[in-house]
């Protein structure tokens, strides 16, 4: 994982906190930038997954004082190389795979903001989807999905669970209300004004859920926090998360519209088990890398939440798939 640079500003009589805490991480390098109005400037150079461990000291020790200051920057290189630590490192206990909740915090809350941007997205994939829908391309469908932005507000939503933050999941909630329901309105549109045919295997695939449909889902939910969490771009995790969204929401609509209420309410079944199986992958896994507030009560309160949250997914996901496994013993009869 790339290193960061965090540049810390202190107050003068607090930079020994600053030496001692970068010091202590592995194959750290920290050095004294500048001197200025009783604060001083500190440069840090450390390994992404060691971010948290020194922020969360510094705040811990003087968050309360307004010329306390960091900034976290991405680094291309460092030369000489900043070098892994040892795999016995006593590190290592800690999890080593994951960015800081800081960084976490700047990317998935950049997603929760409805913009005309986000929503133009939101109907351009919508267009592009019901057309490829329609016409058996699953090319055009995949393309769709490529500009379909509904990967960062359900990770940001599954971010806000997990530390508790009631903040980030309400505007988590409705920029995905937001998404939804635009894509919902185009759908609709587009079937009507072009009177798309509703006989397509492509969109017979939505109509008939499965039970390996739950394990694509989660698959999705997974891997959709690991690139937050990694740091890696989400790009292509988002196709796997919009086509377990986007073509379920498209074709219920394109049923809606042909009057067509059970088949509709089948695909919609299926787009309902995917927003809980991703939401849950996404909590499950974020749980998994460590991710926490910060401060131990809140930490212990974020947890107690995030498990209720996840006994309610749990319960949610289990009534569709018994759902799901009526349907298809009723077909298969």
């Amino acid at each position: 994982m790339p290193a960061r640079l965090i540049e810390i500003v202190v107050p003068y009589d607090q930079q020994h906190l600053v030496r001692k805490i970068v010091e202590h991480q592995p194959e750290s390098r920290l050095w004294k930038s500048l001197t200025i109005d009783e604060r001083v400037i500190f440069r840090a150079v450390v390994h992404a997954e060691d971010v948290e461990g020194v922020l969360d000291p510094l705040e811990k020790i003087i968050t309360d004082d307004p010329r306390f200051e960091a900034v976290v920057y991405p680094l291309e290189a460092t030369v000489p190389r900043l070098e892994k630590p040892d795999s016995d490192d006593t590190k290592s206990k800690r999890n080593r795979s994951r960015v800081s909740r800081a960084e976490l915090y700047e990317d998935m809350g950049g997603y929760t903001y409805i913009t005309p941007v986000f929503l133009a997205m939101a109907a351009l994939s919508t267009v592009t989807a019901a057309i490829g829908l329609a016409n058996d391309n699953a090319a055009v469908i995949i393309g769709a999905m490529v500009i379909a932005p509904l990967l960062g507000p359900n990770m940001a939503l599954s971010l806000a669970t997990t530390t508790a933050d009631f903040k980030l999941a309400r505007r988590a909630i409705l920029t995905n209300a937001a998404g939804l329901g635009c894509a919902a309105v185009f759908a609709a549109a587009i079937s009507i004004v072009l009177d798309l045919p509703v006989e397509s295997h492509e969109v017979a695939l939505r109509i008939n859920p499965k039970p390996t449909d739950i394990a694509v889902a989660l698959a999705a939910g997974v891997a959709g926090a690991f690139a937050a969490t990694t740091g890696v771009s989400m790009s292509l995790v988002g196709v796997m998360v919009a086509v377990a969204l986007l073509p379920p929401l498209v074709v219920s609509v394109m049923f809606l519209v042909d009057g067509n209420w059970s088949a509709a309410g089948n695909s919609g079944l299926l787009l309902v088990l995917n927003v809980v199986c991703i939401n849950l992958a996404g909590v499950g896994t974020f749980l998994g890398q460590g991710v926490r507030p910060f401060g131990w009560d809140e930490g212990k309160r974020a947890k107690r939440i995030a498990f209720a949250v996840l006994a309610f997914w749990i319960l949610v996901l289990l009534a569709v798939a018994g759902v799901i496994v009526y349907l298809s013993i009723i077909h298969k009869d």
